[in-house]
């Protein structure tokens, strides 16, 4: 059986070492991403925000971002337990909390055209393999396949149903935008919502936030941009066929690895965005075998944690629960 979601199958398909040091053997580094937890935390965010006006309506604004500010702090904290990080860096929680407020006024006129239908929603669906496809990918005869993920939100915009998907970004949103023309991501978010009976989803809209700043040569940081942009997202049958391929041949080398047993380095990806997080573990003299001997009586190599995360045990309304109890 293969359980993928799109952020597994993208580090396979960028380098199959990756995907195993990461997937099968779980570890990650122990220096965190600011990028990612300023992400996680502004998801968060607008997963409080949506999710008291899906409960509770649009009338008491004042409440919903009281909500949002809970999670949104909670996923901070959790964030940074976890693991080390800069404490210069302008992604900071004040910095998200300040750029949340922003894009509730930028989006003010929601409450006239946008009803939230489910936030915060995982999936698994599993792959039907028809015989034509079992021709072109004889690996997955008999195998189970199920695609997973999670879906930030389900929403009627102007009456029409979509799945709304949140992004942060460092980069210009001209060209964010750009890629996801042929994001696979949001290609197999939109077949995703097609798949959900409740929604049947005509397209995505891509919630963009920008957030970005250039360190002066004093060392400080220089004016924080901070922007907001939706992008409506709507592909053709042809276009989540080719995904669904696309996905279906990852899931078929999958099994080609771990059949033989091999996970080749893919040296062009060691740069492709900035240094590779594990270029410091590829480049020790240290076979996979010792490496995985060594994970599996978790003695863990310098620089790196184990971190198995399950989107279907983790939320942030169960980080709010825990939180609450551990007051109690």
């Amino acid at each position: 059986m293969i359980e993928l979601d799109n952020t597994y199958r993208s580090a396979f398909v960028s380098c199959k070492r990756k995907y195993y040091l990461s997937r099968e053997l779980g570890l990650t580094p122990s220096q965190g991403s600011c990028a990612i937890r300023y992400g996680s935390t502004f998801h968060a965010l607008l997963e409080g925000y949506y999710s008291w006006i899906k409960e509770k309506g649009w009338d008491q604004r004042e409440e919903a971002i009281k909500r949002a500010f809970s999670f949104g702090e909670a996923v901070w904290k959790n964030e940074s337990s976890k693991k080390s990080f800069p404490e210069d860096d302008y992604r900071s929680l004040q910095n998200a909390l300040e750029a949340f407020i922003k894009y509730c006024t930028e989006y003010s006129f929601d409450k006239d055209i946008l009803e939230v239908v489910e936030t915060e929603r995982a999936f698994k669906i599993r792959m039907e393999i028809s015989p034509k496809e079992k021709r072109r990918f004889p690996l997955l005869k008999g195998e189970e396949i199920y695609f997973t993920g999670i879906l930030d939100m389900q929403v009627r915009m102007s009456e029409l149903p979509y799945i709304m998907e949140h992004k942060t970004t460092g980069q210009s949103l001209t060209v964010q935008i750009g890629r996801l023309h042929r994001s696979p991501q949001i290609l197999g978010y939109t077949y995703a919502g097609k798949e959900i009976p409740q929604l049947k989803a005509i397209g995505c809209i891509v919630n963009l936030h920008q957030i970005s700043s250039r360190r002066k040569n004093d060392g400080t940081w220089g004016k924080l941009n901070i922007s907001f942009q939706r992008s409506p997202e709507i592909f053709s049958d042809r276009d989540l066929r080719l995904w669904r391929e696309s996905f279906l041949s990852a899931c078929n080398e999958i099994l080609l690895c771990q059949e033989t047993n091999n996970w080749p380095m893919q040296f062009d990806n060691c740069y492709s965005f900035g240094r590779c997080r594990y270029c410091d573990l590829c480049e020790r003299d240290i076979s996979l075998k010792e490496l995985t001997e060594d994970v599996s009586q978790d003695v863990l190599p310098e620089g790196y944690i184990k971190d198995r995360t399950n989107i279907f045990e983790v939320s942030t309304s169960g980080l709010i629960k825990e939180a609450n109890n551990a007051v109690s």
